[in-house]
């Protein structure tokens, strides 16, 4: 019995010494444990490279600066609720066949995406004149700077005086048929980014423009190219915007002018209206100077853009709306 008592005696002993903590000053003892919590094991990071801005080069003031991040976000803000928009009413809402007729959501949302949330690293927008374009080119607001810096976009001057902030869609007169969307910029800024290849991957071009043409492409039988197309992308974000947030449940969507003599049967009487219309309207995608009738078609002879606002495409072909 002496002899358990002690052998428990003793492993007790042991048991109390090894909770004691061990107190060292062997140098090893205290580097062993500096390397193990200064080398933790390397974390994967799977979003490492996203970069959520969007680049404004220095050649931009503070005033231009100021408004381009501003328009930036609010065409983010158009394309995020255009996104969502259609999650939510899927192709069942009326302003998707407007203007995608019949085809799949799943492009739309992919594409409206890739303004919303997608990766902003190497999206450059600059407000020097590098190309010459702002300077030579009448009527530019703005280019993409295609071969020569393939990410890179100029904003001209001629943007700062034309274009309107969101809060204002919907007013001074403003409508989807007959007003010009790339006043605004969010529409227009969306139009730009798809141009970019990291944007648009050279594949979101120009398939229809201007309002009538996009009607008739969500109608017709390449109305799948509409989900790739910059202007029926742009223009729908607008309208679901207009409808959905600034004047809800109406929207501003206004009526092409030549709806108003769809019923009026008397030959001679629309022939007078039309010529009317002719002489007091204009293209709703087109900016004509507010010159006298006499005067329009001597401006048109001399320059076959003015009043229009133009850029140009990565594969160097002008477009002016």
């Amino acid at each position: 019995m002496r002899f358990s008592t002690v052998v428990v005696g003793v492993s007790l002993q042991a048991l109390q010494a090894a909770a004691l903590p061990v107190v060292s000053d062997s140098p090893f003892t205290s580097t062993a444990a500096a390397l193990a919590s200064s080398t933790p094991t390397p974390v994967y990071d799977w979003s490492k490279g996203y970069v959520s801005d969007f680049v404004i080069h220095p050649s931009c003031n503070s005033t231009e600066r100021h408004e381009i991040t501003s328009g930036l976000k609010q065409a983010v803000a158009i394309a995020q609720h255009a996104k969502e928009h259609i999650l939510i009413h899927r192709n069942e809402s009326k302003l998707f066949q407007k203007y995608f007729g019949q085809g799949p959501t799943a492009p739309v949302i992919g594409w409206l995406d890739k303004i919303a949330t997608g990766n902003r690293d190497g999206v450059i927008f600059r407000c020097d004149d590098p190309d010459k374009n702002c300077a030579t080119q009448k009527g530019y607001a703005g280019h993409h700077r295609g071969s020569n810096a393939t990410s890179e976009t100029v904003i001209c001057p001629l943007s700062y005086t034309t274009r309107r902030p969101l809060e204002a869609l919907c007013a001074r007169g403003f409508d989807m048929a007959t007003g010009r969307p790339n006043d605004y910029w969010a529409a227009d800024l969306i139009h730009r980014l798809y141009h970019v290849p990291l944007v648009g991957e050279d594949e979101v071009g120009h398939y229809a423009d201007g309002y009538p043409e996009l009607l008739e492409l969500a109608k017709g039988v390449n109305h799948t190219d509409a989900a790739r197309n910059s202007q029926s992308l742009s223009y729908f974000a607008l309208e679901a915007y207009a409808y959905d947030i600034s004047v809800p449940g109406e929207g501003c969507a206004g009526k092409l002018v030549e709806e108003e003599h769809d019923h009026d049967h008397d030959t001679g009487s629309a022939t007078t209206s039309s010529a009317a219309a002719a002489a007091t309207t204009v293209n709703p995608t087109r900016v004509i100077p507010g010159t006298t009738t006499a005067a329009a078609p001597e401006a048109t002879a001399t320059d076959a853009n003015a009043g229009k606002e133009c850029h140009t495409h990565a594969d160097g072909t002008e477009h002016c709306e």
